[in-house]
């Protein structure tokens, strides 16, 4: 079996699973049930993305799929932060050209390691979450946002995800998110703590 059918039949049954998740079916929250409809299933053509797929044909080939830039996009310009932070690295420059354009008003930083502060998002990639998520979330008044990459690649990083999960306490007030190629973490004071599964991919 090839390796592409391989994805292919993954995908399928990860869809099939997760399939009473769809478009937020069953989230009673008004925030939650917007950031789904409206962010994470957005198919409006915003005003970058013509140019940045013209940018794309000049930057080098990266793991991340346009979809999944597009997503992050959409997290910058809904979320408006005033930093961003994203990995170091060249398989990550094309997702922080989305994430620039995405919140021009924010300042991109580019570190593999850093712990959240207030106003800012952070996109961690896949060889650090482990190690991030094994950390102590901080509590804040001031809200941020945290996008995990690869929470399903192994056990390690399934397990690594479900301790963060239970170690959001009510004063954290989280909401997360699980993508399944992604776990979303939004900090802000005005919410109770509560986990959704939803069928993105």
């Amino acid at each position: 079996m090839t390796q592409k059918l391989s994805k292919m039949l993954l995908r399928c049954l990860v869809w099939l699973r997760r399939l009473p998740y769809r478009r937020g079916y069953g989230i009673h929250s008004p925030f939650a049930f917007r950031l789904v409809t409206q962010v994470f299933y957005n198919k409006e053509k915003y005003y970058a993305y013509e140019r940045l797929a013209q940018e794309q044909r000049h930057t080098p080939p990266c793991d991340i799929t346009l979809r999944d830039c597009r997503l992050c996009f959409r997290l910058a310009n809904d979320f408006q932060p005033q930093l961003i932070v994203v990995p170091a690295g060249s398989n990550y420059d094309l997702l922080a050209k989305y994430f620039e354009a995405g919140c021009r008003r924010a300042i991109l930083r580019r570190s593999n390691a850093e712990m959240p502060s207030a106003n800012a998002l952070y996109y961690i990639g896949r060889q650090n979450a482990i190690a991030f998520l094994s950390n102590e979330l901080p509590t804040t008044t001031s809200p941020y946002v945290i996008i995990v990459e690869g929470i399903y690649d192994s056990p390690l990083h399934r397990q690594a995800w479900q301790r963060c999960l239970t170690r959001l306490t009510p004063a954290h007030h989280a909401v997360t998110f699980n993508l399944y190629r992604y776990g979303l973490i939004y900090i802000t004071s005005k919410l109770n703590t509560q986990h959704y599964t939803i069928n993105f991919w």
